[in-house]
């Protein structure tokens, strides 16, 4: 399940139920929600999991866009529907990719920049010559809506890491900033940032722990660009330098980063952290397990990530957990969470 927050408060989710994908809405922050909609009326194989999850958007006009993975001419596609009448009703849904046909592409990132734009990025095999190399080309579409959405294809970097889940943001102006899990010689899976910079995608090495392993950690990074600029990234690594969750901010655009700081415990397997920061606040959450329980933890920054509070428990539950997705809405932070035993939370940070 995913969620996102309209510009008037209204909180979507997208959820998958066999093979349906369905929307909801609540107009009091989570108590209630309306009767789900499906996107898709005639069903379909679906393909998600907690790295490869529905995504939801909804822009400044209205329109609320989805993607998903499912099973189409290939065993892995994205597809996008789109709805111009407030969620009541859907496009049919169409592969994000051009070569749906022929490829897989899996592991899509949705995210509508502040003028309405939406992007969806994702791994695509279009370029593989041999299913044994290692690394994917990362892929974009931008959305541009006329009578039909447009989903020219553009490609963004080389040797991402497949398994890995992307996560994306904007500047202040608006300018698309991505960071992946990369492959880098030898076999090292760290961490890349990616920026559009004057209609070019420029990428460089951000994270330095030498993590080599030949097989999919199915654990991607968050990202989050503050109101001043600052960039705050959060990520796991079992690499030789380092081990387990850390967190490190740049104030220079990426440029450079500030020392690894460990969050949570490794002994309770931190892991699968969220990050966002609007103004000078910023806030970490992340899972913790014992065993038994799974606890949502959280740590917050009032100065832009200078400084950080304490560590606390902001909910608990007992058996499979969902991974927590922070959301903003008018300044207001809040963490969407999604368990088996106690089903959906939208939890307030005060």
């Amino acid at each position: 399940m995913s969620a996102t927050f309209d510009q008037r408060g209204g909180l979507w989710r997208v959820s998958i139920s066999d093979s349906l994908v369905l929307i909801d809405r609540s107009s009091d922050f989570g108590k209630t929600f309306s009767v789900p909609t499906v996107v898709n009326p005639d069903g379909q194989r679906m393909k998600a999991q907690s790295e490869d999850r529905p995504s939801i958007a909804v822009d400044r006009a209205g329109r609320v866009l989805v993607t998903y993975p499912a099973e189409g001419r290939q065993a892995m596609t994205t597809y996008l529907a789109v709805s111009g009448d407030g969620g009541r009703h859907f496009s049919e849904p169409k592969p994000v990719s051009e070569r749906w046909e022929e490829v897989k592409d899996y592991q899509s990132k949705l995210v509508v920049d502040g003028d309405s734009r939406p992007y969806v990025y994702w791994h695509d095999e279009r370029d593989r010559r041999d299913y044994r190399e290692v690394g994917l080309p990362m892929y974009y579409a931008l959305l541009e809506f006329s009578d039909t959405p447009n989903l020219v294809n553009r490609k963004v970097v080389n040797d991402t890491c497949e398994c890995c889940r992307i996560a994306a943001a904007f500047e202040p102006d608006g300018t698309p900033v991505v960071l992946s899990r990369m492959i880098y010689p030898g076999g090292v899976r760290d961490h890349g940032l990616i920026r559009r910079d004057a209609g070019d995608w420029k990428t460089w090495r951000v994270t330095f722990d030498d993590w080599k392993i030949d097989a999919c950690p199915e654990h991607g990074p968050a990202l989050s660009i503050g109101d001043r600029g600052t960039y705050h990234i959060v990520w796991f690594t079992q690499g030789d330098k380092r081990q387990g969750l850390f967190y490190a901010r740049s104030p220079d655009r990426g440029r450079t980063f500030s020392a690894p700081v460990p969050v949570g415990s490794r002994e309770y397997l931190a892991g699968h952290a969220d990050v966002v920061a609007v103004g000078p606040r910023v806030v970490l959450i992340w899972l913790e397990f014992d065993g038994t329980r799974h606890r949502l933890r959280l740590r917050s920054s009032e100065d832009d990530g200078g400084t950080w509070s304490a560590d606390r428990t902001v909910a608990e539950t007992v058996g499979p957990a969902d991974y927590p997705l922070l959301l903003n809405h008018g300044g207001s932070l809040f963490v969407s969470w999604n368990t088996k035993s106690d089903g959906y939370r939208l939890l307030h940070l005060p």
